[in-house]
Formats: C-alpha cells, structure tokens, sequence
C-alpha cells in the first residue's frame, strides 16, 4: 500500500547477493489478512484459523533473480528469498545432497499451500539443520518438497540470517561504484536570481517528499542544472557526468518491445499501466547516497531514492519491478510501464487483480 506521497507501508526488504534490497509481499489466498499488513503470514487477530497450513508463494519459476546461496549442513543450497513464504522450502535435488551429510527425515503433519493454490504440496518429510549465510548461523526446520523446481528461504530464517530486514527502508538498492575513481567535488553552476526562487520551491517539495536530504559534507558532489519546460516551468536535473564513471553497471537485461509483443502472442485484451513516481519509489542505501550529491545555492543535496541520470538507474530499475511481478502471468514490464493481456476478458481481469495485489505491497501505480 502506498501512501499519499507514493511511500510504502509495508517496511520490509531483502537484500541478494547483488547488492538489490526488496520484498514481494502477497496476502495468501482466500484468508483475507490483515489489511495493510502482507508481511504477517500468519494473522495475529486469527491465530487459532490458521492451524498447521503454512503458505509459499513463488515454487515453479526459471528466473534466478532474487537467488541466494545458503549453507545448510555444509552444502551451498541456491534458494529463493521469499519474504511471504511461513515456511523454508528445499527441493529434491538439494535434499539429495544434504541427507549424505547424515541429516536426518522425520514426517511432517503441516499442510503447505502454494500462492493461489487449495492443493497443499507433495511434502517429503522435514529436518532440522544449521544454516549459514556470512557470518551468521541459524537452526532452522526445513520442508522437502517432492515437487517444485527451486529452494524458498522463508521470512523467520532470512531474518535471522540479516538477509530479511524490517525496518523504514523499502525497496533499498545499492549502486555499486569502482573504488579505483577518485571522486570529484564539482563547483557550483549559478543559477540567475530570476529563477532561484522556483529553484527553491521544488527542493523544498522534493525534500518534504522524501526524495532528498540535505547533507553538510560529501566527497562526490555534482552541480544542479535547470533546464526550462515547453510549458514555462523548469526542470531541476543533476549532471552527474563525472559521477558515473564511477558506477558499475548491473548489466540487467531490458527486453525490447519485439520481446513483449511476442508474448502478448494470442492475446485480445491488453491492458497498460503507468507506475506513479518512477524511479523515486526506489530507496537507496545509506552508502549509495553520497555519489548522487549535488551543490545548491541552499547548500549540499543528496538523493534517497534512485534519481534519474545514473547510468545504472534504467536496468537496476527494470529488474525491481519486474521481481515484483515475479510469477504473474501474462504481465511483463518495460521500465514504468506495466503490460497485462489475456485471451479473454476473465484470464485478463484476472491476472490485473494478480498485479493489484502484487503492487499493492511495493508500489504506487
């Protein structure tokens, strides 16, 4: 859910092995939880509704974003963060490995329902192992699945591992930069008294918005530029030219429009929509800010959500919002724009509620 101002209220991310922070929050089907509260699986009001059913929601996919390598029992198991998910999962081919460290199978009475679904999955049975990822440690129980093509690392163990974090950021990503470019600290381009005044406003709206921050000292700095609108009014812009030397590009791919126009192969109702804010739904992290400071006539700025001009910004921005759709089908995205089809007006209808409540929990369309 969004706020006024396009903030989100849901106050979780996971952060990948690339440096991307996110979360993909889904209610789970048909058990109308908490309103404004996706990332409670288990509803608080309803404890005792819920019995033994857990919940996964992303099992049979071929995209590896979002995947992490977890150790569990001494074994490198990839495995999906998924922030929504009750339970750990691990597939056939990981368990394969890791009961010949003598892991131990007990039977498990829980029914575990994949999102959408009212057909629990084909457990196995379930464990008990020490997973770590850094320098952290967790015992955990795991759920082995006789189906499903991938490993689900659920909201508790991600938490206790730190990959999960609940706090004020959402959606926090970090630019990476070449520690071998010296950073540059650019003078001030003066801005004409006329348009000051205008100048000021907009930083005034943009700071209020939570868009920026001022900041008192940076090593990066890059100067403000105004460029003049058809419409009479002035765009605010920040070269940041010398800055980007600095970022290392994330090289995510971004699909041309013949990609998406084959698989709307079939489709007769299409739908388009244009998410709100852009790129400024997406926070950065604290380390990533400096790099996008700019110099003022009021002083030193830094932006806190990915700004437009960063060479990276277009495909770190692309791969977000297309794991938040992660699993839809018939939804792809190019950039801001967010295209559904179907073959008929039910499939259709029915895959836009799918992005309704996907975005619901990430962002302001």
């Amino acid at each position: 859910m969004a706020t006024e101002h396009g903030k989100m209220k849901t106050q979780s991310h996971t952060k990948n092995e690339n440096g991307l922070k996110m979360q993909n929050f889904l209610p789970p089907p048909n058990k109308g939880g908490a309103a404004g509260h996706a990332n409670f699986v288990q509803s608080q009001v309803n404890a005792s509704f819920w019995s033994d059913d857990e919940y996964v929601f992303i099992l049979h996919s071929n995209n590896s974003n979002g995947q992490i390598k977890v150790n569990i029992a001494n074994i490198n198991v990839p495995m999906l963060i998924d922030s929504g998910a009750s339970v750990n999962i691990v597939d056939m081919s990981a368990w394969e490995q890791i009961k010949k460290t003598g892991v131990t199978l007990e039977q498990c009475s829980k029914n575990v329902f994949p999102y959408g679904s009212t057909t629990p999955l084909e457990l196995l049975g379930k464990c008990s192992a020490i997973v770590r990822f850094g320098d952290r440690t967790a015992k955990t129980e795991l759920l082995i699945a006789s189906t499903g093509t991938r490993s689900l690392l659920g909201k508790e163990t991600a938490m206790q591992l730190g990959i999960l974090k609940i706090g004020p950021k959402v959606n926090a990503l970090s630019d990476k930069t070449s520690q071998s470019v010296k950073p540059v600290a650019q003078p001030i381009r003066r801005l004409p008294y006329v348009v000051r005044g205008k100048v000021e406003e907009k930083l005034k709206r943009v700071q209020v918005l939570d868009i920026i921050e001022p900041v008192s000292v940076s090593e990066w700095v890059s100067p403000l530029v105004v460029v003049p609108k058809p419409n009479g009014e002035d765009r605010i812009c920040v070269d940041v030219c010398m800055a980007n030397e600095a970022v290392v590009r994330q090289r995510h791919l971004i699909p041309t429009v013949d990609d998406i126009l084959h698989e709307m192969n079939g489709a007769k109702v299409v739908s388009k929509i244009d998410l709100k804010w852009g790129y400024h739904q997406i926070e950065l992290d604290e380390e990533s800010r400096n790099i996008t400071t700019f110099v003022t006539h009021k002083g030193l700025f830094r932006y806190k959500r990915l700004m437009f001009g960063i060479s990276a910004a277009p495909e770190m921005y692309q791969n977000v919002i297309s794991q938040v759709f992660e699993g839809c089908e018939g939804v792809r995205n190019l950039y801001d724009d967010i295209i559904v089809c179907g073959k008929d007006d039910s499939e259709h209808d029915q895959r836009l509620e799918e992005v309704f409540r996907a975005s619901r929990t990430e962002i302001s369309l």
